[in-house]
């Protein structure tokens, strides 16, 4: 049978979103310095991410030991996250409350890309609705103890993995109905799922990194890894994963990769009898081919290098001069984000400086005395200005009764910022055969739609 080409066309039409009382509108960004885990501390500042001067718009208490900030992609929610509980504030950034009803220690939080809910993983798990700011779902059809979660990039399931004494188990639950999907024992243990930009899932734990079909849940690849795989961190085009070995002391080996195409593993440093290997708090991928590592208890920056994998400590430059990181963190500009923020203490003061990627220089920076916690980007993602289109799995060729990959995009305006709520229109090519599963929908706060198609 005769193979036909599938295609994708897009047709992208913005409607104007503005709220002019507002600070949290579409298009702009902060950077908010919180107290961090277990610091005792409650003191927010909140700069302004894009303006000259990096101006200081809040300064006030919040929840101590928040340690995370989550802004909804219309903005009109922002969210503070600490282990104790969550407060959240307007668009207007003016008045905090306490959201109700979650019991923790919370764990984790994430807000779902199309900003409808958010997902909590507390002393149970919490889906919020963040338009009424109420809860409306706990442990949906859930039995085991929660370990991890994590949700599609469009939006439409969140994949719980849970414990069952010695055995994991994955489930995924419908966010339209909330109905949970059939529950699968893992053939391995796992304390981490993730999604690839390529939309493949990934569960980690010591010793192992497992790749599974996210519709069959049928194992692809097992990977054998040293030490203790964390987090993993892709870089925007999916071809590459990276991760912390939370257990250097041990084995060596701080930093991870792979290819996940090759599935093949590089690490680094080698094993030595004679050094220590450095132990990483967090990785920052800023590009495909560019990412930093940080040292929070030694208050050290890193660039690593891809390929050959390895890392130096890192001044841009001399560009900054710095003596202590206190904290750092990039815009979100995809693929590459344009600026990495760190609040450094040089030869002269403390300041939060704005670094630009093209030249590795500061070209703005403003002194703070606050030199604790952590430093979060938060971004209201414009909603018009569409000018470049990123494609993911186009020109397929599918045979009679055969089924495609989703033919997935991102969606960015002239300065790479995703833009939300745009609508898409894909179709097939006239005369091809080919159904779409779903012909029009909108971009998530990433910029992100997908489809499928099937002859």
């Amino acid at each position: 049978m005769l193979s036909r080409r599938l295609t994708q066309i897009f047709l992208v039409c913005l409607a104007v979103t503005l709220n002019l009382s507002a600070q949290t509108v579409p298009g702009s960004s902060f950077l908010a310095q919180v107290p961090g885990a277990s610091s005792g501390a409650n003191r927010l500042v909140v700069y302004t991410a894009a303006s000259a001067t990096l101006d200081a718009v809040l300064d006030t208490a919040g929840p101590t030991d928040a340690e995370q900030v989550l802004v909804t992609p219309s903005g009109n929610r922002v969210y503070l996250i600490s282990s104790a509980g969550i407060q959240w504030v307007d668009a207007s950034l003016q008045t905090f409350a306490v959201l109700n009803g979650v019991n923790g220690p919370v764990k984790k939080a994430e807000l779902t890309p199309d900003g409808k809910y958010l997902i909590v993983q507390g002393a149970s798990l919490y889906v919020i609705n963040t338009q009424t700011n109420t809860i409306t779902n706990t442990n949906p059809g859930l039995t085991g103890t929660m370990v991890d979660f994590t949700v599609t990039p469009d939006s439409k399931q969140l994949w719980v993995l849970q414990s069952f004494g010695f055995t994991t188990a994955i489930a995924p639950v419908n966010l339209a109905t909330f109905a949970v999907g059939t529950r699968t024992d893992l053939p391995y243990p796992g304390n981490r799922v993730t999604f690839s930009p390529l939309g493949q899932m990934y569960v980690s734990a010591g010793g192992r990194i497992v790749e599974y079909n996210p519709k069959t849940l049928a194992v692809i690849a097992a990977l054998d890894v040293v030490g203790n795989p964390g987090r993993l961190y892709f870089t925007p085009d999916g071809s590459r994963a990276y991760y912390l070995n939370q257990n250097p002391e041990n084995s060596a080996r701080s930093i991870q990769t792979f290819r996940t195409a090759q599935r093949d593993i590089t690490e680094w440093p080698a094993f030595s009898f004679t050094q220590t290997a450095p132990f990483f708090d967090e990785l920052i991928v800023v590009s495909n081919d560019r990412l930093f590592a940080y040292q929070k208890a030694e208050k050290k920056l890193w660039e690593v290098t891809p390929s050959p994998l390895g890392a130096v400590v890192t001044t841009f430059n001399n560009s900054y001069l710095a003596d202590k990181v206190f904290a750092v963190t990039k815009s979100g500009e995809y693929p590459s984000a344009r600026f990495l923020y760190v609040i450094a203490t040089d030869s002269s003061r403390t300041a939060l400086k704005r670094i630009s990627l093209a030249n590795d220089t500061v070209n703005a920076e403003v002194a703070t005395n606050l030199t604790t916690g952590a430093l979060r980007f938060l971004s209201v993602p414009p909603q018009t200005g569409v000018s470049n289109i990123t494609k993911f799995n186009d020109n397929q060729l599918l045979t009679g009764g055969g089924a495609g990959k989703k033919l997935m995009l991102v969606a960015t305006d002239n300065l790479g910022r995703p833009v939300f709520n745009a609508p898409v229109t894909f179709s097939a090519t006239d005369g091809s055969g080919v159904v779409l599963s779903t012909p029009t929908t909108t971009t998530t706060s990433q910029g992100y739609a997908d489809n499928r198609g099937r002859r």
